[in-house]
C-alpha cells in the first residue's frame, strides 16, 4: 500500500476471514492546508484488495484487538476521531528505524520490496499490478519489470522449442558452420 493508503485504513477495510484489505481511500490532499483532516478517493478512484499473508492476518488480529481506535482508524492519532498525520507518523518511523539501529528508507521503500518479491517470487506481473494498484501493466513493467528473474535468457531459450531447432538436446556438434 501507499503511505496515505495505510494510514486512512479503517477497521471495516481489514477481511481477517478472507485475508485481504480493501483500499478505499487516501489521507491527505495537495488541495487543503495541511492542517486539515482530508480523506480522498483511492488513487486512480479505484477501489481494490491487498491479499494478506497468514503471518500478516494474525499479527494484524493481534494489533486490531489491541491498538485500533473505538472510532474505527487502524492508526489512530492523538484524537481518535482521526487517523495518526503522515508528518507524525513519518517523525516515529524515522525514531524506530533509528532505535533498530536500521539505515533510513522511507515508507515507501517497503512497496517497492513487496514488488521485488512477488516478481522473485515468479508472480505474474498482472498480479504485482494489482497488488500495488497501478492503472495498467505498462507502469509495473516499466518501474519493475527489470527485475524479472532470467527473463530474457528464458525467452530466447524457448526460440529453440518453438522452432523445432534444439540442436543441442540431439546431440548437435557443430562443424565449424551451421546446417541450414
Amino acid at each position: 500500500m501507499r503511505l496515505s493508503e495505510a494510514l486512512a485504513l479503517q477497521t471495516a477495510d481489514i477481511d481477517i476471514d478472507r485475508r485481504c484489505i480493501h483500499i478505499v481511500r487516501t489521507w491527505g490532499s495537495r488541495t487543503k492546508a495541511d492542517q486539515e483532516h482530508r480523506f480522498n478517493s483511492s488513487k486512480g478512484k479505484r477501489d481494490r484488495l491487498v491479499d494478506m499473508s497468514e503471518q500478516l492476518t494474525g499479527m494484524m488480529k493481534l494489533y486490531l484487538a489491541q491498538k485500533a481506535s473505538p472510532t474505527g482508524w487502524v492508526f489512530p492519532g492523538k484524537d481518535p476521531e482521526i487517523p495518526i498525520h503522515p508528518v507524525t507518523f513519518l517523525g516515529r518511523w524515522t525514531k524506530l528505524l533509528s532505535r533498530a539501529g536500521a539505515t533510513y528508507r522511507k515508507p515507501h521503500a517497503l512497496r517497492g520490496t513487496y514488488a521485488w518479491l512477488l516478481i522473485q517470487n515468479g508472480e505474474s506481473l498482472a498480479y504485482v499490478t494489482d497488488q500495488l494498484g497501478h492503472s495498467s501493466i505498462k507502469i509495473t513493467v516499466g518501474t519493475y519489470g527489470h527485475l524479472v528473474p532470467g527473463a530474457n535468457k528464458a525467452a530466447v531459450d524457448r526460440l529453440a522449442e518453438l522452432t523445432g531447432h534444439n540442436l543441442y538436446a540431439t546431440g548437435f556438434k557443430s562443424p565449424g558452420r551451421l546446417p541450414w
